[in-house]
């Protein structure tokens, strides 16, 4: 700082983030008679925080997440940090601006499936199923409380991706069987009787993946079933 009659200026800017306290001492000197008097004082110069820092995302960008979650369910707690001395201006409130929804057919904009809190707390309002949505990508937006000194909110975006994750959660429907069927007795070992046929909705494997047994026979060892071929 400078002094100019009794004034005190600044001689460089501040900068609250860097120090936010200074302790300064002036000095006032009188002569008289050729003798010198002075005195000193001590004080302290608080620096007032200004909105001058946007925040910034520090919470991961994906989350998986099982088919059918309850509704309510909490998926992912959003964070961000923000170099601004005072916790006022370091506050922000999170958003969901828009939900973009992957699916095997394509993609579609639907702001349903989801809610955030101002304080980050992501939630789900609907349950869902993998084979309605693969993916769905979020756009999430943290917006300062306080505004700039020009009247401005700061923000910062992150794009935000829940991945739904394929439960093993369908029966294997079995295809219509004749009740029965007929063999030579002069058939081979190995000769082919029937192949069965299933289906299972999942939408990925192994989860779709039907296998077939024979869980019983009158006579023990006379036929045999091929797992995966039925």
């Amino acid at each position: 700082a400078s002094i100019a009659n009794g004034a005190i200026t600044l001689a460089s800017s501040l900068d609250c983030e860097v120090v936010a306290v200074h302790t300064v001492t002036a000095a006032a000197t009188l002569t008289i008679n050729f003798q010198q008097f002075s005195i000193e004082l001590s004080f302290t110069v608080t620096c007032i925080d200004v909105n001058d820092y946007a925040p910034e995302f520090t919470s991961g960008e994906i989350v998986k997440v099982d088919e059918r979650p309850a509704v309510g369910q909490v998926l992912h707690e959003f964070t961000i940090s923000d170099a601004d001395q005072s916790s006022a201006n370091q506050k922000s409130s999170f958003s969901i601006v828009s939900t973009i929804i992957i699916t095997e057919s394509g993609s579609s904009s639907d702001n349903s499936y989801f809610e955030v809190t101002a304080d980050g707390t992501l939630t789900t309002k609907k349950t869902f199923t993998a084979r309605e949505v693969s993916t769905f990508i979020l756009f999430i937006e943290a917006s300062n409380d306080a505004k700039d000194a020009g009247g401005n909110i700061l923000k910062a975006d992150q794009t935000f991706s829940v991945s739904v994750t394929d439960v093993n959660d369908e029966t294997p429907v079995i295809q219509t069987t004749p009740a029965v069927v007929s063999v030579y007795e002069t058939a081979k070992v190995g000769h082919l009787i029937y192949t069965f046929s299933a289906t299972d909705t999942d939408p990925s494997e192994p989860n779709n993946k039907v296998r077939f047994a024979i869980e019983s026979q009158s006579n023990a060892g006379v036929f045999t079933i091929d797992s995966e071929s039925g």
